[in-house]
């Protein structure tokens, strides 16, 4: 089973052709985004909303429009397509509007409106209705400007969205595993391959990995940055353009390469770009002023670890080529220094227990680095230039390492109570009921007791 739209691809160019049917065809793709936002939502209605295999299609269609600047073989060839797309296209009333609301890479709600206000005319204030603004926006771009959000956008809804529903079943039929399977694991196996085949198309994969490296490179530059240059200070204040960006462009871009890298690293290795992730590690996650959501910049230094031998063996060669890049050992480990020492104060309502997991990841990315040449200099340079920055690193280690060999040593105490009650048989002399609840919050305490263990001794 092979999926292959380049039908649809042929279709659409021949609307984009004439002058006459371009902008209803573009006018259609935006209704699109418009009538799906609902699955922007951590859990949607799929009764109002497009399924999968239309919304993949319609990506797809979207990917190829996007191709011809995407996929551009050099960085300067790339580079002089960036100059098309114009960021006004997220700020003004156009055919796709973002919210004011939306969550941003830098900047919150007040300061977006107060921003953004310079960009928007008298048509922007009264856009008029939803169709209006469809067929005949009021401010008009450039047609790489348009098809480059638009692709952005809909993979979100789309392709991004099918993954992580892909991600859930598998997830179910593991938990439904039995000898023989059942009706309904071999239902949602079916499923699981015909979405498979989407999901993980050549073409699907080669062109998403391509979009999502020409926008890394294109919000780099819009921070006025390149890699040749030193990275900004850590308190630096990014260009307000940048930090209005919407910040799913960059945990959207990470979510892309978790995803391949769990279910289809060989697709990965056949032509897809990887570089893009990187990027995001080594100048969009080590800096809290850039991107202030600690969670993205976790996300991504997940998909890092995804691609890297520590958890993908099969794309070790990948991440031999890009970890050993020149601005990657001169920047990564300040990143992931960085990073852990933000991480102690996410604003999440779990970040007290989150940040663990998400330290035990650095830690396992510190410990990898530190065997390619070049990193080892690179972190002992860092400690004698920043001894502030690594002595609160160092402290922080010593403070989960205390908490979690605590917290192992009280539920040990907890597990031995349990099975001496179970040795001198009162435990047998209990109810049913709460014997039951006892065994599994013993089984809990125990497994949980391994895992911090593990935890603690990743993070020495």
């Amino acid at each position: 089973m092979q999926f292959n739209p380049t039908d649809l691809k042929d279709l659409s160019m021949g609307f984009l052709r004439r002058n006459e049917t371009r902008d209803a065809f573009v006018g259609w793709l935006s209704a699109v985004v418009y009538t799906n936002e609902e699955r922007s939502k951590m859990q949607f209605n799929p009764y109002i909303v497009s399924s999968d295999g239309f919304l993949c299609n319609v990506c797809a269609v979207l990917l190829y429009l996007c191709a011809p600047f995407t996929s551009l073989d050099t960085a300067e060839k790339r580079a002089a397509k960036m100059d098309l797309v114009d960021f006004r296209y997220l700020v003004s009333r156009s055919r796709i509007m973002y919210r004011d609301d939306e969550t941003r890479l830098a900047m919150d709600t007040h300061e977006f409106q107060e921003w953004s206000a310079q960009y928007r005319g008298s048509a922007d204030s009264n856009p008029g209705s939803v169709c209006d603004r469809l067929l005949n926006p009021p401010a008009s771009f450039k047609f790489v400007t348009e098809s480059f959000f638009l692709a952005l956008r809909l993979m979100r809804l789309g392709v991004l969205r099918a993954m992580e529903r892909m991600t859930e079943m598998v997830k179910a039929m593991q938990r439904m595993r039995s000898d023989p399977p059942s009706p309904e694991f071999l239902s949602l196996l079916q499923v699981k391959f015909a979405v498979d085949c989407v999901l993980q198309a050549p073409d699907i994969v080669t062109l998403s990995s391509a979009l999502y490296r020409f926008a890394t490179e294109w919000l780099l530059r819009l921070g006025e940055q390149s890699l040749d240059q030193a990275p900004p200070p850590p308190n630096s204040v990014p260009p307000r353009a940048l930090a209005a960006m919407p910040e799913h462009i960059v945990y959207d871009a990470a979510t892309f390469l978790i995803f391949m890298a769990r279910f289809g690293p060989k697709k990965l290795i056949n032509g897809a770009s990887v570089d893009y992730v990187g990027i995001l590690a080594a100048r969009f996650s080590g800096n809290g002023s850039w991107v202030k959501n600690a969670g993205v910049r976790t996300h991504v230094m997940e998909a890092l670890m995804q691609i890297s031998p520590i958890l993908s063996p099969e794309t070790e060669s990948l991440a031999a080529t890009l970890f050993r890049q020149p601005w990657m050992i001169r920047e990564l480990p300040n990143a992931l220094v960085r990073l852990y020492v933000d991480v102690e104060h996410t604003g999440d309502a779990n970040q007290f227990y989150a940040k663990f997991s998400s330290r035990h990841m650095i830690a396992l990315l510190l410990k990898y680095i530190w065997n390619i040449p070049g990193y080892t200099e690179t972190i002992r340079s860092l400690c004698r230039s920043n001894a502030e920055q690594y002595l609160a690193f160092i402290n922080m280690i010593i403070n989960d390492a205390t908490y979690l060999l605590d917290e192992v040593f009280e539920k040990l105490s907890e597990i031995k109570e349990f099975q001496e009650s179970e040795a001198n048989g009162s435990f047998a002399s209990l109810p049913e009921e709460t014997r039951e609840v006892r065994s599994r919050s013993s089984s809990n305490k125990t497994h949980r007791r391994f895992r911090w263990l593990s935890v603690t001794e990743r993070i020495l």
